[in-house]
């Protein structure tokens, strides 16, 4: 298979498991698990709704995570880990500014989170092969990251900034 239509099909697997886990979690917020009624037949279909968004999503979850495996580079260890703690970090502080009730507490939140990300971004789009600008699609949160992950490898190598060792892919 061309390198085109290996790319295509990463991108059509990618697509379908976004698509699912959209209807999933979609189909799981509609189930509303706290509305609990005197009707079984409701009962049912609320269970029903819940049972089906969770495997819809789980499917959906794992055919991207199927997809971006396709997309990998190898990258260096010591920029892997700055990849995994400036989105890891980058989510956690956004996730926390959904609790936070002081309006300064939330902005410096989610604005720190949001600086993850994109340092982080940056990282994975220089490891592609891609201008660290590019970094900057992490402003767009998760979608900015997906479109980063779906975006094909320019580099054959992978090489950790500061050292001069390499990795082959």
């Amino acid at each position: 298979m061309n390198k085109s239509w290996k790319y295509r099909t990463v991108l059509l697997v990618a697509s379908v498991g976004l698509a699912l886990t959209s209807v999933g979690l979609l189909f799981a917020f509609l189930s509303d698990p706290s509305r609990h009624s005197i009707n079984v037949r409701d009962d049912s279909r609320i269970v029903l709704f819940l049972v089906v968004g969770v495997l819809m999503t789980s499917i959906g979850v794992s055919l991207f995570a199927a997809a971006i495996n396709h997309t990998a580079v190898t990258i260096a260890p010591k920029t892997h880990r700055d990849i995994n703690l400036g989105i890891g970090g980058g989510v956690t502080f956004q996730l926390i500014a959904f609790i936070e009730t002081d309006p300064i507490m939330l902005g410096a939140m989610l604005l720190s989170g949001t600086l993850l990300i994109v340092w982080a971004s940056m990282r994975y789009a220089e490891a592609k092969g891609y201008s660290k600008s590019l970094g900057a699609l992490g402003v767009l949160g998760l979608l900015g990251l997906i479109i980063l992950i779906l975006m094909p490898s320019r580099q054959t190598q992978a090489v950790d900034a500061g050292s001069n060792s390499s990795i082959s892919s």
